[in-house]
């Protein structure tokens, strides 16, 4: 009931403020009376401890929220994942609260806060776009990567969680 609820909440935010691919708003989408949304466009494959899971994006302020309607869901700042609940190994949830104006607002703050270990970011050009790259970790090393298509539009994110050091993969659907 909880996850189900809070997956509610979720979409419908999704249908009232902006959506995403991760790098563009499809703002205007949602007011333009002939043109129909599909959502789609917005679904992610996420890979987690050898489990899979479809996420929805969602545009944010500061980053992209990634969610599925069973409660797991992940914050995106634009580099790396920045908080994260569910997917088996982080307890927590994230709120959304009314301000005094009627506007809706992402808390994070109950939700688990990820670390992070690493190096610089470096940028690597390819034939369909750039590859960003980053090394982390003390004992072990492990790579970060975002794939960034032609278009500026992000493609793919693998990222190593701390504490457990298992990765993480988001991929656009296409």
């Amino acid at each position: 009931m909880n996850s189900t609820y809070h997956f509610l909440k979720i979409i419908f935010i999704f249908l009232t403020v902006n959506a995403c691919t991760v790098s563009a708003s499809q703002f205007e989408r949602f007011y333009s009376p002939e043109k129909v949304v599909n959502t789609q466009d917005f679904y992610w494959d996420a890979t987690y401890d050898n489990l899979n899971y479809r996420l929805i994006a969602i545009e944010m302020p500061n980053g992209t929220l990634f969610a599925d309607k069973f409660g797991n869901s992940l914050f995106f700042d634009g580099w790396s994942i920045h908080s994260i609940v569910g997917f088996g190994d982080f307890d927590g949830e994230y709120e959304f609260q009314e301000t005094d104006i009627g506007r809706l607002e992402f808390n994070d703050e109950n939700s688990f806060i990820l670390g992070n270990s690493c190096g610089e970011w470096r940028e690597d050009r390819s034939d369909n776009g750039l590859i960003y790259t980053q090394s982390c970790g003390t004992k072990e090393k492990f790579i970060n990567k975002i794939v960034v298509d032609s278009g500026g539009g992000v493609m793919q994110i693998q990222q190593f969680l701390e504490p457990f050091n298992k990765l993480m993969t988001l991929k656009k659907q296409n």
